[in-house]
């Protein structure tokens, strides 16, 4: 029926008529065609949105809400530009710009936001295919934020299918700012409302099982994100196994989120520094949320014992010696856009420094990965720095002051291969001569202290000058690496030394062009023009007829006249010994060879002459030509009057080579007239052969019948011309599905198992042959439901007194070694506690358990955290969801301060009385960070603080030990 109409359609009506006509789905077999309205009561968003409301009012403050209700770029969300999502300045932006990849010449799909008239309601974007090939065909898009978004939720319409038409098929993949992607089908990342007798879920794909009727919710979704993301992917497809599949909508509704403060928090420092020298690091927080930031305590976690390193930390913070804590001064109020900087010195000790920094904020943060100290950008880690050598240097320079001297390069050598930087530190005494250097074609004179690049320092000239004396200077030079490493300085030696003459080779004639007077060889000198030559001829047949003249050239002589007659030289080989006298003095002595040919050997051009269109660009070779006796002085085409278009031939050399554009496909044949140096001439035949590319097929490997395991092959692709030897995501890696990474020649492997999300990932893949042949196509790359080694049923934590108990059930094991416990108070840094064994390989149900003793006292805030970290038998990990304990006041140590307030006449004490044996260090400080008092305290103690004699204010006890951490406020009246 689609197909019948359309070829009506197309046979009465110009394609401009075409263009503008309404879009139509089939429902059941009947053409329903759009038509302009304006906007009608949305029946589906009265139903729908109501439980939305109430989910993010439960969550969040304020809530932004993009509707799509004012169309922008002509209503077409193919391409969108950045848009704010709000009135304030301030507000998230969302883009689609760059996204959108589809089959086809791009006339398959449209993105409008539209209203479908008896299918849908209201000005959603209407995402419309009307594909061309079966199954599978599919259309991507890419929605981005400029920061991440917290309780994203999305609605959308009319995930069904069309009766034997077609099979919509929906794959959401929403990224975190760490990489890390969200499963929709894992309720600590996502929930999903939706009718499932009209679309199932599975992973993160939503597939229509059953046609919804129109004006109907039946076949709507909800989707709602639990994590905050910086983009969404949404990948629409066809499943159905037809030559021409029906045509499908979906709609984009709407999409919320949370309207928030964010800040992240980044770390900067060297990798490497010398010990003893100055390390600094950055500690940088940014606010980019909604609005505002407030309360605003950013801290960072050094190595201990920086206190002995001549620190300097910004005004304000405090540092614990014992745990590194460096907890900086709180920032009132961060602007949207703008940073708070904290700059940190200290010396570089003998072993390795790391940082990480983190903060927190009064309200709720829209994104704590930015914040919490799990990037790679809040993390530094500083190593100890060797230091570079450089190698002393000589060479031999001329005296001529006309000419500049190549000399040999400076080097160094550093043990952590750095790039180094060479610095000259003294130059030549004045009037030996002047160094230079390179840089982008001007040659600049070297002054002392003058910093070089390895590039540059390659083309290092010296220039005699013209009334220096001495004949040997020095100058010194050092080399640096990017952390402070300096090498020694070491000497470059300059002696001045004659140059030697130079003769020019190959000498080589043909008898018929050795004439009375023809020169036969050529002699240079950098020192100066030569001014006396002196030859004896060492081997080859004697003869008269060559000789050298004062400065140093050969030349062929004959003498017809007199009594002391000789003729030309004939064929041979001479060999002469040539002494040359420069204008100052220095003489050289060189064997000079002159060739004397009666016969041409002709010139021949290179055979295996045959490319592939795909790998030629301007400038590549496509023939070259060699002649055995002596160079090419010209070349011409000798047979037909031009090459084709795309092919140029060197005049000089014979090179044949690309010009603007790749020659078509086909073989040329062409005879090129060719002359060398030594006189002879020849036509030598050249064969250049282009062919098209044959593109490189994938195909999609079988789905395992168990679990899939890492280094599973999911997709290999073969090439006519020969095997892959690059491959690239042209949408970069992060467009791969997760746990997936593309081989080098070209194989879609399975990288990380416990991270495959079921769905289907159309990748755009760039393939190079070994012939030069580029192939760029999408692959869909499938990945089914399968279980992993361990069915995880439950995982649960409770405190038992002063323990926690940890429990945790698995239904089936496969490779199963061990169970992991890990553990942490600020659920970020965790450590290991503890192991039990697995069952290797079951199909029964097994319970385990674990208690972790004593840490209600090492919960500062009575919070722990726990998760498992499953490890097969191969060693590969998978890390559960967290789990909390919550300890009560009674199982935790006790820490108090009274009385409170305290006055002039009547101190305050520090009980610690409840707290565990051991020694705690505590520090009295002032409300802006400065310390007034430091001391150690027993636990089980009381000790007064010393606040009566301190001006009227509030003031922080801070506690910390045993691994616990406390603070506590204390007012003096």
């Amino acid at each position: 029926m689609k197909t019948l109409l359309r070829s009506l359609l197309l046979a009465v009506l110009p394609l401009s008529a075409w263009a503008q006509m309404p879009k139509y789905e089939l429902d059941n077999g009947r053409p329903q065609f759009s038509t302009p309205a304006s906007r009608k009561a949305d029946s589906i968003r009265q139903a729908s949105q109501p439980a939305l409301v109430n989910r993010v009012a439960a969550t969040c403050a304020n809530t932004t809400t993009l509707d799509f209700s004012l169309p922008a770029n002509g209503g077409s969300w193919k391409n969108h530009a950045p848009v704010k999502a709000g009135a304030a300045s301030t507000n998230t932006t969302i883009s689609t710009a760059g996204s959108y990849i589809e089959p086809g010449n791009g006339s398959e799909t449209s993105m409008n936001v539209s209203n479908n008239g008896a299918t849908v309601n209201g000005l959603p974007i209407f995402w419309q295919a009307d594909y061309l090939s079966n199954t599978n065909a599919s259309t991507q898009i890419t929605f981005t934020f400029n920061r991440p978004v917290n309780n994203f939720t999305m609605g959308m319409q009319d995930i069904d299918i069309g009766a034997n038409q077609f099979i919509d098929g929906v794959t959401i993949v929403a990224t975190q700012a760490d990489g890390n992607t969200l499963n929709l089908s894992a309720a600590a990342d996502a929930t999903v409302t939706h009718n499932t007798a009209y679309n199932t879920l599975s992973g993160n794909q939503l597939t229509g099982v059953q046609t919804s009727p129109n004006n109907s919710t039946a076949g709507n979704a909800i989707v709602q994100l639990n994590k905050p993301i910086i983009s969404l992917q949404i990948t629409y497809q066809n499943l159905i196994n037809l030559t021409d599949p029906g045509n499908q909508a979906i709609t984009i509704d709407y999409m919320t989120w949370c309207t928030q403060a964010n800040v992240a928090t980044t770390l900067a420092g060297p990798a490497r520094a010398l010990p003893g020298s100055q390390v600094t690091y950055t500690a940088t927080t940014t606010a980019s949320g909604d609005y505002d930031a407030t309360g605003v305590k950013p801290v960072v976690k050094l190595s201990p014992g920086l206190a002995s390193q001549s620190p300097v930390f910004p005004a304000g913070s405090s540092y614990n010696n014992t745990t590194g804590l460096l907890t900086l001064a709180t920032i009132p109020t961060l602007a949207v856009g703008t940073t708070n900087t904290a700059v940190i010195k200290f010396n570089m000790p003998s072993a390795t420094v790391t940082g990480r920094a983190s903060s927190t904020i009064d309200t709720d943060d829209a994104d704590p990965l930015d914040n919490n100290g799990t990037l790679a950008a809040a993390n530094v880690t500083t190593t100890t720095n060797t230091a570079p050598t450089a190698q002393a240097k000589s060479a031999n320079v001329s005296a001529n002051p006309a000419v500049f001297i190549a000399l040999p390069a400076l080097t160094g050598t550093d043990p952590e291969n750095d790039p180094l930087t060479y610095t000259i530190a003294s130059i030549p005494a004045a009037g030996f001569g002047i160094l230079y250097y390179n840089n982008g074609g001007a040659r600049i004179a070297v002054t002392a202290n003058t910093t070089l690049t390895a590039a540059q320092v390659a083309t290092l000239e010296f220039q005699r000058g013209g009334t220096a004396t001495p004949t040997t200077a020095t100058f010194q030079y050092f080399v640096s690496d990017p952390y402070g490493g300096n090498s020694a300085n070491v000497n470059y030696v300059l002696t001045v030394t004659d140059q030697p003459a130079v003769y020019s080779s190959p000498n080589v004639f043909l008898t018929s062009v050795v004439v009375n007077g023809k020169v036969l060889a050529t002699v240079s000198d950098s020192d100066g023009s030569i001014t006396s030559t002196t030859f004896t001829q060492t081997s080859g047949p004697a003869t008269r007829g060559i000789t050298f003249s004062a400065n140093g050239t050969a030349t062929a002589i004959e003498r017809t006249t007199g009594n002391d007659k000789f003729p030309l030289p004939g064929a041979g080989t001479y060999v002469y010994s040539v002494t040359t006298t420069d204008s100052r003095g220095g003489q050289t002595t060189s064997s000079v060879t002159i060739q004397i040919i009666t016969n041409d050997n002709a010139s021949a051009y290179s055979t295996n002459n045959r490319y592939n269109r795909d790998a030629l660009t301007t400038g590549t070779t496509l023939a070259t030509v060699t002649d055995p006796d002596a160079p090419l002085t010209a070349a011409t085409l000798a047979t037909g009057s031009t090459l084709p278009s795309g092919m140029s031939i060197n005049g000089t050399s014979g090179l044949i080579t690309v010009g603007s554009s790749a020659p078509f496909a086909g073989t040329y044949t062409y005879n090129v007239a060719t002359t060398d140096a030594a006189g002879g001439t020849s036509s030598p035949a050249v064969t250049i052969t282009v062919f098209d590319d044959t593109e490189a097929i994938y195909s999609v490997a079988a789905t395992p019948t168990g679990p899939y395991q890492n280094g599973n092959i999911l997709a290999d692709v073969t090439d006519f011309n020969g095997f892959i030897s690059t491959a690239t995501a042209l949408s970069g890696v992060s467009s791969l599905p997760p746990g997936v990474r593309l081989g080098p020649t070209g194989q879609f492997i399975v990288d990380d198992r416990t991270l495959l999300v079921a769905g289907t990932y159309p990748v755009q893949v760039r393939t190079t042959d070994i012939t030069g042949g580029i192939t760029i196509q999408t692959v869909n790359i499938v990945i089914k439901s399968r279980p992993l080694p361990v069915t995880l049923t439950s995982f649960a934590a409770q405190a038992a007194g002063n323990d926690a108990k940890l429990t945790w059930k698995t239904a089936v094991e496969l490779n199963n070694d061990r169970f992991v416990v890990e553990r942490s108070f600020d659920g970020t840094s965790f450590v290991a506690v503890g192991e039990v064994k697995g069952q290797g390989t079951s199909s029964n149900a097994t319970t385990y358990q674990l208690t972790d003793a004593r840490v209600a006292a090492k919960a500062s805030n009575g919070l722990a955290y726990y998760r498992l970290r499953q490890v097969d038998t191969d060693g590969t990990a998978s890390v559960s969801e967290v789990v909390t304990v919550r300890f009560p006041l009674s199982a935790r140590a006790q820490v108090s301060v009274y009385p409170n307030p305290a006055t002039s006449t009547q101190d305050a004490q520090l009980d610690l009385s409840g707290a565990p044996a051991g020694t705690y260090q505590v520090t009295l400080v002032d409300m802006t960070g400065r310390v007034l008092r430091s001391f150690t305290q027993l636990g089980g103690s009381n000790e007064l603080l010393n606040v009566a004699g301190l001006p009227a204010g509030t003031y922080l006890v801070q506690v910390q030990g045993n691994g616990q951490s406390f603070t506590k406020r204390v007012v003096k009246q």
